[in-house]
């Protein structure tokens, strides 16, 4: 044993030591005192990640689900993306956001996330809570976004249909978009359209009614609106028959399939 010398601990054990015969005993003697091995969560976590494996239909995601519970038997959750240190803390985190992403991988009818959070984990708040864990989940677990850094994956979620806000299309160009009673020329925002996405339908219409012939997605913004710029905003690309679209790096269902509709109407995309 090692004590404190002095201050307010001074004659308070610091360190103890022992050997192979004591450690289950000094287990539980921790456990006692409110311990908790980490054991316990590697053995929970490990549990549920393959009782999801074993039902999972989406390969990719059962392969991860399958990677993470065999990493777990060795006491090894870098699978995880955590090291032991923070998954001891965090472990009860990871099992709702295990059922999140599994549930996400499956496909969803996109909604709100509060109604995501009731429909998968029973909890309209959970969602909310654990979405930092179940963004980084989904970031290592999916193909699609091989080599995309954490911290630009925070909307990552819009991409299963999990809305936190209404859906825009930012976009720019010339085209004539038929709503309700009501016309609205694109090129008359300035300098790019943001367009609610319950238009995609009117949006797609005049575009082809326009006869568009290129659609140029651009992943980041000021890229975007650098190019609408030298392009001579959305009156020049209108000209050259071109609509330019910010797409962010995790494109909403809605847009993506817009830009399908897009392509299979004529539309050659860039």
């Amino acid at each position: 044993v090692v004590w404190h010398g002095r201050g307010p601990l001074a004659g308070e054990p610091k360190e103890v030591r022992v050997g192979p015969e004591q450690v289950e005993r000094a287990y539980e003697a921790a456990v006692e005192l409110g311990f908790e091995p980490l054991a316990v969560g590697l053995r929970a976590v490990e549990t549920h990640a393959a009782s999801l494996a074993g039902v999972c239909c989406v390969s990719w995601m059962r392969e991860y689900l399958e990677a993470a519970s065999r990493g777990l038997c060795r006491a090894d959750p870098g699978v995880l993306g955590m090291s032991r240190e923070r998954f001891k803390a965090e472990w009860r985190e990871v099992v709702p956001a295990l059922t999140a992403a599994a549930g996400l991988a499956g496909g969803i009818v996109p909604a709100w996330e509060r109604v995501v959070s009731e429909r998968l984990l029973g909890d309209s708040k959970l969602l909310g809570r654990v979405r930092g864990t179940v963004v980084g989940l989904l970031a290592r677990s999916d193909p699609r976004w091989a080599g995309v850094p954490s911290e630009e994956a925070t909307d990552l979620l819009e991409a299963y249909g999990v809305r936190r806000k209404p859906g825009l299309i930012r976009c720019a160009g010339s085209a004539n978009l038929r709503v309700g009673d009501g016309v609205y020329r694109m090129e008359d925002f300035e300098p790019v359209a943001h367009l609610p996405d319950a238009w995609a339908g009117a949006w797609v219409e005049g575009l082809l009614a326009a006869g568009v012939r290129q659609v140029t997605t651009i992943e980041n913004e000021y890229p975007f609106l650098s190019y609408v710029e030298e392009s001579g905003g959305p009156a020049g690309l209108g000209a050259r028959g071109e609509v330019a679209v910010y797409t962010a790096g995790f494109p909403t269902p809605s847009l993506v399939e817009a830009l399908v509709r897009l392509a299979e109407g004529g539309g050659e995309a860039v």
